[in-house]
C-alpha cells in the first residue's frame, strides 16, 4: 500500500509539472 502511495504521488507530481509546463508554453503562444 505504501508502495502504490508513492506511485500515485510520482504520477501525480509528474502530471501537475506537465500540466504548468503546457499551460505557461500556451501563455506563451497566446501573447505573441
Amino acid at each position: 500500500m505504501i508502495r502504490k502511495l508513492s506511485l500515485f504521488s510520482l504520477v501525480a507530481f509528474i502530471a501537475v509539472a506537465v500540466a504548468l509546463w503546457w499551460w505557461e508554453r500556451d501563455g506563451i503562444d497566446a501573447c505573441r
